[in-house]
């Protein structure tokens, strides 16, 4: 056979195989739900409690908050979550809202924040403690709480 003719017939029998003509769209695969965590401070005045997006890939957390223009919703928030403790750190490169950056232990323990960072900036932020998430509220979320270093946070998770 020669190899032109291979060809040929490869496709007449995937044709036949295929019980006819392909489908015009490949059948749509839903996306799978999204990870909402609910974060109160029972150790801030008036205990405050938001809900929180959250962020655990590497792509999700390389883009988090970027190109938002619109500002965070007092009861709104961005948690980050990492599979180890370390010092992270963080920038506002391409992040047009200023922010507080809530770093927390993997207890829920506030290891530090850093509080009003400015939009737009590549500065790295970190807070010199170890921490296991880092949550982004709008930028004088923590001193209008009252959420400081060493309060306690309580994050119950959830598909959305």
């Amino acid at each position: 056979m020669r190899p032109n003719m291979i060809g040929i017939l490869g496709l007449a029998v995937t044709a036949a195989c295929s019980g006819g003509a392909p489908a015009a769209h490949p059948p749509a695969v839903p996306a799978p739900p999204s990870l909402v965590a609910t974060i109160a401070f029972p150790d801030a005045p008036g205990a405050p409690t938001l809900k929180a997006l959250v962020r655990a890939t590497s792509a999700e957390t390389e883009v988090g908050l970027m190109y938002r223009k619109d500002p965070l919703r007092a009861d709104e928030g961005m948690l980050f979550a990492f599979v180890e403790d370390s010092d992270h750190s963080f920038w506002m490169k391409n992040t047009y809202i200023g922010l507080d950056l809530v770093y927390l232990d993997s207890a829920g323990k506030v290891a530090g924040i850093a509080a009003n960072v400015p939009p737009l900036s590549t500065e790295s932020r970190r807070v010199g403690a170890p921490s296991r998430f880092v949550l982004e509220v709008g930028s004088g979320w923590c001193a209008e709480h009252g959420v400081a270093r060493g309060q306690r946070s309580v994050i119950t998770l959830a598909a959305e």
